[in-house]
């Protein structure tokens, strides 16, 4: 087995098993990191030594899962991420895991040893941190999202702004298109309070191909686009 890999722990294979016999889905609500104890973390924990795992050995960060989805190109993938902000940090990551809304650690993970510097070591910034985990049919997976917490990474900002600014330009009526998907001068105003309550900051981009301005904000943890053609 490769070095570092990402399994179901034993609860997590229990939960699934449970889920297929018709009962409640596995709903993933919050992702884990920490240092493994030190770098005899590898030695220490192989397969077997995970999957009988319910935490962390030394968990020094959790927070809400960021994104969650299925691979594109394989569907037994579970693709989880999140982001550890610029201003946490000063430890190695070696283990990561992922857990459900009861609590129970799911997924454990061997992780590549990573250093999250602190602003105090003068090169922070954000860490995405990925969990690629195997199921057996990933449609028994459900997230768990608080939209006041979760971010939008930038280059899912700019994939998702581009098809739907490319969808609304292909309209015979733009405007009109706007109005359609409620993006008034009213959810306009809404966009604009709900961007300074849920964003640390505003993106104002332009479309690549047509030159046509538009502004990317969240309303209820949902991302809105508002045409800034007349501005």
């Amino acid at each position: 087995m490769a070095e570092y890999y990402t399994i179901l722990t034993d609860i997590g294979r229990a939960k699934l098993a449970a889920a297929q016999a018709g009962g409640d889905p596995v709903r993933l609500a919050t992702i884990h990191a920490g240092t493994g104890g030190g770098d005899n973390y590898y030695d220490t924990y192989g397969r077997e030594e995970l999957e009988a795992l319910t935490a962390l050995v030394d968990e020094v960060w959790d927070d809400p899962i960021n994104l969650l989805k299925v691979d594109d190109n394989n569907p037994h993938w579970v693709i989880a991420e999140g982001v550890v902000p610029a201003d946490d940090g000063g430890w190695m990551i070696r283990e990561v895991g992922l857990k459900d809304i009861d609590g129970d650690l799911i997924v454990i993970g061997r992780y590549p040893p990573t250093y999250k510097p602190l602003l105090t070591d003068g090169a922070a910034q954000d860490l995405k941190i990925r969990a690629i985990s195997e199921w057996s049919n990933a449609e028994l997976v459900e997230i768990v999202v608080d939209p006041t917490v979760v971010m939008a990474s930038q280059s899912y900002v700019h994939e998702y702004t581009d098809q739907r600014v490319g969808e609304l330009l292909e309209e015979e009526d733009p405007e009109k298109a706007l109005a359609s998907k409620a993006y008034s001068d009213t959810a306009a105003g809404q966009a604009e309070a709900a961007a300074k309550q849920h964003t640390d900051e505003r993106i104002d981009p332009v479309d690549r191909q047509t030159g046509t301005p538009y502004r990317v904000v969240v309303v209820d943890g949902v991302l809105c686009i508002e045409d800034m053609t007349e501005e």
